[in-house]
């Protein structure tokens, strides 16, 4: 532990030999020369400047394309999320249903206005049937197995 700090004294105090020690990696790092942006940014920030100039429907088929591209479900249902966004201006109700679909590809996306179908549960009776034959299968294992039979 003292090790431990006695490097970071020797960091925050800027001793001359730390900083020797740590420029020299530092001084070989080279970096790319260009840098690579993902289609997908290029067209959102391209949805984002027709919003901007008060075009929202043609933001939001920009959007449909980068969407129609993508096979990632998660980065999908959100871009569908922000096309959601953009059609609300112009169609409240589609946006809407397009938000129940951006659910189904990523669950953290907003959630529509109307809440989301709950999954159909199983019905009780036939959890019980189920319950009972697995009962009946380990009767003699189970001491419970006897108390079900009567």
């Amino acid at each position: 532990m003292e090790a431990v700090r006695g490097a970071i004294e020797a960091c925050l105090s800027r001793y001359p030999q730390w900083l020797e020690h740590s420029r020299r990696p530092l001084a070989e790092i080279r970096y790319a020369d260009t840098s690579v942006v993902r289609p997908e940014t290029i067209d959102a920030r391209e949805a984002f400047d027709l919003a901007a100039t008060g075009q929202p429907r043609a933001a939001a088929d920009r959007l449909q394309q980068a969407i129609n591209g993508l096979e990632d479900p998660a980065l999908r249902g959100w871009f569908m999320e922000q096309k959601a966004a953009y059609l609300h201006l112009v169609d409240p109700v589609a946006a809407q249903q397009l938000l129940t679909s951006a659910v189904n590809e990523n669950e953290f996306v907003l959630k529509p206005a109307a809440g989301i179908a709950p999954a159909k549960i199983r019905a009780a009776a036939v959890q019980a049937r189920a319950w009972r034959q697995l009962i009946e299968r380990w009767r003699g294992q189970w001491l419970i197995g006897e108390c079900v039979r009567r």
